[in-house]
């Protein structure tokens, strides 16, 4: 028996392709897809963990490639089973798709960009009724509009669906709203021409306005020149709130990784604008000029102790991992933190202080990836080979055969898949200010021999 399915909310006009075409279709497919783009060899490599290594990189591509390549940013669990949902997945975009980019594929990466049109008004108008900021703020997930309750204000007094979903982490965490600059930024890095301005600008505006407005809104703090917080209300992105309160605690502001990603975003949005001739947007600049930088304190809570971060500014002197996670480690991996607001002692202090405890525990599998990639630029490719090499199994023994992975929470989780696939392409292709040498993120201690060609560099 041969069938082919078409699943559409609509019938469609036209028949679906047989089953011998679709088979001819990827016969012809495959062979290109694999014919382009970055490639890496770890055959030659000494270290414990290599081989294995390879074989993952090998069929984690695949899975992106035939997966999380769609015309809407991918759910967790891709094409296999529905998860939050069976919602889309905003928040985790950067996992999903960001590797495409250094791997030589910015193409899979920009193929859900229309998403990001198709949703701006309903966004734009969901933030500025619901949430009254300025910009948009792009929903975690959004749910049917007709199950959705409608809300309005004087500009609209009959009202109109909320643009939300069901979730009780969307309207809190905010680290995905910097996503679409990152991504915008990485496509002009590989097409770095008008047309490509062009195709971005208006989210690169509309993510910066909010991102300002969401500093700049609430009431300002009593002494003229002192930081500007961020949040609350809000959660860090490893989905909880500060050690339990409420998220609109004032305790659950200033997050680690969300100042330095939020500088990041608002960085790259005013080169944006100098890119295009434009004087700068003086909200923007007021958030980079006077935004909080992160908080460093003793590790051990003791005076004379080595200074390190933890998840919130105001976390308790013990909480140095939430939830499993310390995504303050984050602020190293998505974005040159040392560059933007942390210490680069600080958070290898923290790096050292934790990752023995994050390794015997990993909750969901992409946090090993920014772990490693953590430590590269912190200096430590050998901390980072191994990570990834996983030479006694602590997390890698959770890929399957066909290349994913499962964690706690899900059977499938492809997040996993592309942090592995970024974190090999940042230590194998680099980073700005990595100094220049082949394969930064490997140490040259002759256990590994890296074979790299086509990555491009990451911030």
């Amino acid at each position: 028996l041969d069938a082919t399915l078409w699943l559409s909310p609509a019938r469609e006009q036209v028949a679906p392709p047989s089953a011998a075409e679709v088979f001819a279709a990827a016969a012809a497919h495959w062979p290109r897809e694999w014919s382009r783009g970055a490639a890496l060899d770890l055959s030659g490599s000494a270290a414990k963990g290599a081989a294995a290594l390879e074989a993952r990189v090998v069929r984690s591509q695949y899975l992106s490639m035939s997966q999380e390549a769609g015309s809407s940013p991918p759910q967790e669990t891709g094409l296999v089973l529905n998860s939050w949902y069976g919602k889309f997945h905003t928040e985790m975009r950067w996992m999903h798709s960001a590797h495409h980019f250094l791997w030589g594929r910015p193409d899979l990466a920009l193929r859900c960009e229309p998403y990001f049109e198709r949703v701006r008004a309903q966004a734009r108008r969901h933030t500025r009724v619901a949430q009254r900021y300025r910009g948009v703020r792009w929903p975690k997930m959004a749910g049917p509009p007709q199950l959705m309750p409608a809300i309005g204000d004087a500009v609209e007094p009959a009202g109109a669906p909320l643009f939300d979903g069901p979730s009780g982490a969307g309207p809190l965490i905010v680290w995905e709203q910097v996503h679409p600059i990152v991504f915008a930024e990485l496509a002009f890095r590989s097409a770095p021409d008008a047309a490509t301005v062009e195709r971005h600008n208006r989210t690169v505006h509309d993510s910066a306005d909010f991102m300002a407005d969401f500093v700049l809104a609430p009431l300002p703090p009593s002494e003229p020149h002192a930081c500007l917080p961020l949040g609350p209300p809000l959660w860090t992105a490893e989905v909880e709130s500060n050690e339990g309160r409420p998220a609109s605690d004032a305790t659950s502001q200033n997050p680690t990784f969300e100042l330095v990603y939020w500088r990041l975003g608002l960085t790259l949005a005013a080169r944006w604008r100098r890119r295009l001739g434009l004087p700068p947007v003086p909200a923007w600049q007021e958030v980079l000029a006077r935004l909080c930088k992160p908080t460093a304190r003793p590790l051990r809570g003791v005076p004379g102790a080595p200074p390190g971060y933890r998840p919130y500014e105001r976390s308790s002197d013990a909480a140095l991992i939430s939830n499993g996670v310390a995504p303050q480690l984050f602020a190293a991996a998505f974005a040159p933190g040392e560059r933007l607001g942390a210490d680069a002692a600080a958070l290898r202090n923290t790096l050292g202080a934790t990752i023995a405890a994050l390794l015997r525990n990993l909750p969901w599998g992409s946090d090993a990836a920014m772990y490693a990639m953590a430590a590269a630029r912190l200096g430590n490719a050998s901390l980072a080979a191994s990570i990834l090499a996983d030479p006694d199994g602590l997390w890698s023994r959770r890929f399957a055969p066909s290349g994913h992975y499962a964690n706690a929470f899900l059977p499938v989780y492809l997040p996993a898949n592309g942090a592995l696939l970024a974190a090999v392409a940042f230590m194998a292709g680099g980073w700005d200010g990595d100094g220049g040498r082949p394969a930064p993120g490997f140490p040259r201690d002759g256990s590994w021999t890296v074979r790299a060609e086509g990555f491009s560099k990451y911030f």
